[in-house]
């Protein structure tokens, strides 16, 4: 999942430490550490939604990413496909 650049600020009060990033690709992913105490504020900010990229979107990068990587970017399409259920309403 990413972050939108203008909750930098955010991120950073909930002490969120990136992990290294390799590629550009990564810039702003929600890959790293934080303390544990801020772990519940963390988890506001997550449910709230707000400065983050929305979980279908997230979804549909990281399969059409996935694909790509095991050798088949030609079936990425198929992550733009159809409607996904919505994380909270999924049983």
């Amino acid at each position: 999942m990413k972050y939108h650049a203008s909750e930098r600020r955010g991120v950073e009060k909930l002490r969120f430490d990136p992990e290294a990033r390799t590629h550009a690709v990564m810039k702003h992913d929600l890959r790293g550490f934080l303390p544990a105490v801020m772990v519940p504020g963390f988890a506001r900010w997550l449910h709230r939604g707000t400065g983050r990229e929305p979980s279908t979107d997230c979804l549909r990068r990281e399969l059409a990413e996935e694909l790509g990587e095991v050798g088949h970017p030609e079936l990425t399409h198929l992550s733009q496909a159809g409607r996904w259920p919505s994380p909270r309403s999924a049983r």
